[in-house]
């Protein structure tokens, strides 16, 4: 059984950095950019990981953080790129752990290494099983891809 990742992002630098450390894993990757697509992406998972990006720290990412929190509680949810006032107000919204923003994606692939395990036992222990897998749900680009060709 996978365990669903998501990349919550605006400019694809985690996404870019984690997927090739993290190959040998069992991990379903979902990059969101948006409210709605990190919300399709969770529904229906149990203990799923999500790489969140403060970047700017705007309302609305604080706003989505907090929305994330809310629709998957049971999620392992990484803040990342957090200044200093953002790592106490990550964790109120719903971060399992906040991290600084000279935290290097090696110690990030690290702490996702080890957030995979605890996830799927997590899962298995809740009794969730795999979803089916389709275009829409794993390799959606990777049909797009052939169709363009």
């Amino acid at each position: 059984m996978d365990v669903l990742a998501a990349t919550h992002e605006r400019r694809n630098f985690w996404a870019r950095q984690l997927r090739p450390r993290l190959a040998g894993k069992p991990v379903r990757w979902v990059e969101t950019r948006s409210r709605a697509t990190l919300s399709r992406a969770l529904a229906g998972v149990g203990c799923g990981l999500v790489v969140f990006d403060l970047g700017a720290g705007t309302v609305e990412t604080y706003e989505e953080l907090a929305t994330t929190a809310a629709l998957a509680p049971e999620a392992l949810v990484l803040a990342v790129n957090a200044d200093a006032r953002a790592l106490d107000a990550a964790r109120e919204l719903g971060a399992t752990l906040a991290l600084p923003a000279a935290t290097t994606p090696p110690e990030v692939a690290a702490l996702l290494a080890r957030w995979v395990d605890v996830a799927l036992r997590r899962n298995a222990r809740a009794g969730w099983l795999e979803r089916e897998r389709t275009p829409e749900h794993d390799d959606w680009w990777q049909t797009l891809i052939e169709r363009r060709a």
